[in-house]
């Protein structure tokens, strides 16, 4: 499984432990899509970002910032659209 990749979205969200995090879902150079969670922070990366991770960081801004990274990257969400192939209307994710 891929360890990193372009950013293309960013959603804080609640687990159902009721932690809340920040998922990242990220596009790696053989278009796999995987996401990972982090503990949400002032400083995170941008859409468009290239991140990694190994152990329990995930590194941006090329390695000058770190996140905390929360359990283990999995593959994106099959039920969800691709956020990089979403329509946008007015502005707004259709």
């Amino acid at each position: 499984m891929s360890v990193g990749g372009h950013l293309i979205e960013i959603m804080p969200i609640r687990l159902a432990s009721g932690r809340d995090v920040v998922r990242l879902w990220v596009v790696d150079s053989y278009s796999a899509e995987v996401c990972v969670y982090a503990e949400p922070q002032e400083s995170m990366p941008a859409l468009g970002d290239e991140i990694w991770w190994q152990s329990g960081r995930i590194m941006f801004e090329r390695d000058r910032q770190t996140l905390v990274k929360v359990g283990y990257s999995f593959s994106a969400p099959a039920s969800q659209p691709t956020p990089s192939r979403q329509e946008s209307k007015g502005g707004e994710r259709a």
